[in-house]
């Protein structure tokens, strides 16, 4: 009776005994090391087989040694700054494979940008647009119709260019043309008789403009300083603006050795119509026209030579024929004729 009893549990150890056995026979092994670009082991990266849950990380050698269902593996290995490297392979039941990789750097390229300062630190000038003053709307057009914009900045006739910085006078405002001190041409006082302003906005690249406090360099002037840079033409190009007031063209080039380069600027004004308002009635025509021109040769990298030419027409003529002022108070206005 003792010996039926054992015979069943004699039958069941030996079954799990052998299922261990089995099991493993149904699994694969992967295993290897992972390296850096500079050759030093690469620890703690992410040995991942895409579509399970198994996974494990390197060691301080670069090892890892991971488990897997038999069949096709997809596996994966990531590392912060370094590139993902994605392996396919197959195994059979009770295959090892023994892998080596090599990670390589990850390197992002950022999207360009460009820095601009509107105000410099050091000193108290600001930096201008040049494209505003080609689109300001104003009577004199012109650079000085933004620069009277400005804090501390008046003038007292929107016909002229003329302007007072601080409560100075006019003449004791500064203007450098690319690094050339210009002495103003127009000091007339009535602003209908003054023409085009010697700095033409469509030749114009950059701005600045202090209203004090600024370096040096700029003189000794109390009130203001006005740096005009015109442009350094890098491929030929040309425009054209038209108006009831004027018109303008400039056209600008570098020649094939790219030692050569011009800017050349013509305008031309008339005010007329705006004239024709005053209290001075009469027959008025004024006529401003100007032509300017930069040339510039490249000796070499250090040295090149630069001639900036400016020509000036103006006149104004004005044949009057009556005048009609009024004046009083608002019971009793007067109006005084003069024929």
């Amino acid at each position: 009776m003792m010996q039926r009893t054992r015979f069943p549990y004699f039958v069941l150890f030996m079954l799990l005994s052998a299922f261990p056995v089995a099991l493993y026979a149904q699994t694969a092994v992967v295993k290897g090391t992972v390296m850096r670009d500079n050759g030093k082991p690469a620890e703690l990266v992410n040995v991942q087989v895409v579509g399970t849950k198994w996974g494990t990380s390197t060691d301080a050698k670069g090892s890892f040694y991971l488990k897997v269902y038999p069949g096709k593996i997809h596996l994966a290995l990531s590392y912060i700054g370094y590139l993902r490297v994605d392996t396919s392979f197959s195994l059979q039941p009770g295959q090892t494979a023994d892998l080596h990789f090599k990670l390589k750097k990850l390197t992002t390229n950022l999207p360009g940008f460009e820095v601009r300062d509107e105000q410099l630190r050091t000193e108290n000038i600001v930096r201008l647009n040049p494209r505003d003053a080609t689109m300001a709307p104003s009577v004199s057009g012109g650079v000085e119709s933004l620069i009277k914009t400005l804090p501390g900045v008046s003038s007292n006739n929107e016909l002229s260019s003329q302007y007072s910085v601080r409560g100075g006078n006019y003449d004791e405002n500064l203007v450098f043309v690319n690094g050339m001190e210009i002495y103003r041409p127009f000091l007339v006082n009535t602003g209908q008789q003054e023409g085009l302003s010697i700095i033409n906005p469509s030749l114009v690249s950059g701005i600045l403009f202090s209203a004090g406090g600024f370096g040096a360099q700029y003189g000794d002037k109390m009130s203001s300083v006005l740096d005009i840079r015109y442009r350094k033409p890098e491929a030929f190009s040309a425009g054209v603006s038209l108006s009831f007031l004027g018109a303008g063209f400039h056209v600008e080039g570098v020649d094939k050795s790219k030692r050569f380069t011009y800017l050349v600027g013509a305008r031309y004004k008339t005010n007329r119509y705006l004239l024709g308002s005053l209290e001075t009635k009469g027959n008025y025509q004024p006529d401003f026209s100007d032509f300017q021109g930069l040339f510039t040769y490249k000796l070499n990298e250090k040295w090149d030579i630069s001639l900036f030419t400016y020509f000036s027409l103006n006149r104004y003529k004005v044949v009057p024929t009556d005048r009609k002022t009024d004046f009083g108070t608002v019971q009793q206005t007067l109006r005084f004729t003069v024929y």
